[in-house]
C-alpha cells in the first residue's frame, strides 16, 4: 500500500516530502502510524525506496525505479 501510494504521488519522478502522520493519513484508517513506519523500513531494506530524514520537519521519500523494474 505504501509503495502504491508513493507511486500515485509521483515519488518516482521527484522526492515526496511528507511527515509520518501525513503519510499514514493518506493511507487511511486501515494502517496505523507504526504500520506505515514498518512498511517504509521494509521497502528501504529491499532497496525499493530511499528516504532522507530532516529532523523535526519532514522526510523525503523517493522510489527507486530501477529496483522496482527488476522486481517486476
Amino acid at each position: 500500500m505504501v509503495l502504491q501510494l508513493l507511486l500515485t504521488l509521483d515519488a518516482d519522478r521527484k522526492p515526496l516530502r511528507s511527515g509520518k502522520r501525513k503519510l499514514q493519513q493518506s493511507l487511511g484508517a486501515s494502517v496505523s502510524v507504526r504500520g506505515a513506519e514498518r512498511a517504509v523500513s521494509r521497502l528501504v531494506a529491499q532497496g525499493l525506496i530511499t528516504t532522507k530524514v530532516y529532523p523535526n520537519t519532514y522526510t523525503e521519500y523517493t522510489v527507486n525505479v530501477e529496483s522496482l523494474e527488476e522486481l517486476l
